[in-house]
């Protein structure tokens, strides 16, 4: 037993000593060095507001299209801005999640969504079927547990969970150049709160949406209201809105889309005009120009405070 030990340690000493002396491939080793200073580069320029900002502009690429139809099949309800803070968290939770094991093994988001297409299958069958529970009337109640009612703020955390596993980010250099950061330099809990301002940037035009919901009170209007629907389907009868059909309907495109295209990547080959290019050239000025920081901070504060006050203001 002890010849053995001293075997494998002396194995154990040799490899070390061969493997020291084994240098890269020059080419290899530049790209090593190359990745470790953009890395270092983007740790650098990209604070959080400038994070919050990318995110913001990269509205300006077609592939966010896809969030438009997902909002409208929750967002008009009373206390709009809620159920709008509470699809995000459901989205932020997988989003980061996905992105940090992305980096961790080396690929990109859209690689391993590729390789795990089942997750978004699944995905796509269960918003399918929320779609088609919104048309009967009957929400989330199908679901053996109390809190998935119909309308319930649970049933629509788990709907931006599972509209994550399934939307592909647009690319750009402020999300590619977080991602590198957490690959290279291994700072993941960094990279998690990045993307997490980034992502709220996306959605602030969403925010400003439930804000302008809740401030006029536009789920009181009749026709978003809707008006009651009876129909019979196999000698049973089902009472619904017409705002549930529609908000079912757009649940059902988007479990479809992800069934066919693997998620919502098909909405990044839509081009519209030099919108795309514009988006990411003004995500990369925002790497250079000092005062964007500044910018990123007072818009953040003012959001927070639009977000703060139509939350917890009196009815």
């Amino acid at each position: 037993m002890k010849k053995i030990l001293f075997f494998s340690l002396i194995c154990i000493l040799l490899f070390t000593c061969v493997a020291s002396a084994l240098e890269l491939p020059p080419g290899l080793q530049k790209v090593l060095e190359y990745n470790n200073e953009q890395a270092v580069y983007y740790l650098e320029a990209i604070s959080y507001f400038v994070a919050f900002l990318g995110g913001l502009l990269a509205l300006l690429s077609p592939c966010t299209l896809a969030t438009i139809p997902m909002y409208f099949s929750y967002g008009l309800e009373k206390r709009s801005t809620l159920h709008t803070l509470t699809f995000f968290l459901g989205f932020t939770t997988v989003f980061i999640s996905l992105g940090l094991i992305a980096s961790a093994i080396g690929q990109s988001i859209l690689l391993f969504q590729s390789k795990n297409s089942s997750l978004i299958f699944i995905a796509g069958l269960f918003l399918i079927l929320f779609g088609i529970m919104q048309i009967l009337g009957k929400g989330f109640s199908f679901l053996p547990v109390k809190v998935f009612k119909a309308k319930s703020l649970f049933g629509v955390f788990l709907l931006g969970m599972l509209f994550a596993l399934g939307w592909t980010a647009c690319t750009g250099p402020i999300l590619g150049g977080v991602l590198l950061i957490a690959t290279v330099l291994g700072s993941y809990l960094k990279v998690a709160l990045l993307m997490f301002f980034y992502a709220l940037g996306n959605f602030v035009p969403f925010f400003l949406l439930s804000f302008f919901v809740d401030g006029f009170r536009l789920s009181e209007v009749s026709w978003i209201k809707g008006k009651l629907v009876s129909f019979t389907i196999f000698g049973k009868k089902y009472e619904t809105h017409t705002t549930q059909i529609v908000s079912g309907i757009l649940l059902v495109f988007i479990g479809l889309l992800f069934l066919l295209f693997q998620g919502t990547s098909y909405f990044n080959t839509i081009v519209i005009g030099d919108l795309s290019l514009t988006g990411y050239d003004l995500q990369r000025s925002l790497l250079t120009n000092s005062v964007v920081p500044i910018v990123g901070m007072v818009l953040f504060g003012i959001f927070v405070g639009l977000l703060v006050y139509f939350l917890f203001r009196k009815k």
